[in-house]
């Protein structure tokens, strides 16, 4: 789908305007803010991604599929571990030269940062290590579920109202109590900041901030295309499981009907099965609802 512009007018090569504007798709929203003084931009975006998020918070901490999914990433120079914990905390130390490009012109630039990564909020914060040509380069990106809570905390972080916490504080109490849907889609916001040692000048800056949304809608789209890649892979997988079971041949003789008895055996064993999940899900959803009315009760 053709990106959808806000704001300014666009540009004719870009579709960007030149000082605050925004670039929206249907899954995606890029939007450069009016940058503070000695700030050249602070960039927001938020994506829709259809990855569990877990499982996309592992690609974005992995070295190796960074490497191999982000062609703005040209090569890792320096990358070293300064501290780890059991629960999922990493704190890195990673030099590593990215490339740009805007209409006709190309580059590269080199950055040394340090990348905090937090599990349990799957958070990934980064500043610069070591000041160069940037003065500051900083962000975090945030993985969250695809849903109702995740959009309404994005909506209302600066001014949430007493509903707004205590429906947070409802859903948190779903999550520990593990009565959370399983999400199958995930919501990636990213913030950043970045400001140049040495400010550059009004027409010189409008092209670096066209050039850091597009660094982003970049990265977007490479993390988009792995993970179709991944989706259309398991896709196949299932289907050809499929047609592989329903192409097996039957047996011959006194071995078939020797299937036919295991079979129906085995039919009559899963529905047993079955019954006995479904009486202790039944069970253990009662108890759950009770220990949810309990919690509500002392958040009131």
């Amino acid at each position: 789908m053709a990106p959808q512009n806000g704001g300014q007018p666009a540009t004719s090569e870009d579709n960007l305007t030149i000082t605050t504007f925004s670039q929206s798709s249907r899954d995606m929203h890029v939007r450069v803010e009016k940058p503070e003084a000695g700030y050249l931009c602070s960039l927001s975006m938020c994506a829709r991604v259809p990855l569990p998020p877990d499982e996309l918070y592992d690609l974005l901490i992995s070295p190796t599929d960074c490497m191999r999914i982000f062609k703005t990433l040209k090569q890792v120079n320096h990358r070293r571990v300064l501290s780890e914990d059991s629960q999922g905390n990493r704190t890195v130390e990673v030099d590593q030269t990215g490339t740009w490009r805007f209409l006709m012109f190309r580059g590269s630039f080199t950055v040394r940062m340090v990348v905090e990564q937090r599990r349990a909020d799957r958070t990934i914060s980064f500043r610069l290590a070591r000041p160069g040509f940037m003065r500051d380069f900083s962000g975090t990106w945030c993985v969250r579920p695809f849903d109702n809570a995740s959009l309404d905390a994005l909506v209302n972080k600066h001014t949430p109202s007493p509903l707004h916490r205590l429906q947070s504080s409802l859903r948190a109490v779903e999550q520990s109590l593990g009565l959370g849907a399983t999400q199958a889609e995930s919501l990636v916001v990213l913030q950043q900041s970045i400001a140049p040692a040495l400010a550059p000048p009004p027409a010189l800056a409008k092209m670096l901030q066209r050039i850091a949304a597009k660094q982003i809608t970049r990265i977007m789209s490479d993390l988009t295309e792995e993970v179709d890649r991944i989706n259309s892979s398991r896709s196949g997988s299932s289907s050809a499981s499929s047609s592989t079971a329903a192409a097996l041949p039957p047996s011959a003789g006194g071995d078939a009907s020797a299937a036919t008895q295991q079979h129906t055996l085995s039919r009559r064993e899963k529905r047993e099965q079955q019954r006995q999940a479904a009486a202790a899900a039944a069970e253990q959803a009662l108890e759950d609802k009770k220990r949810l009315a309990a919690h509500v009760t002392e958040l009131r």
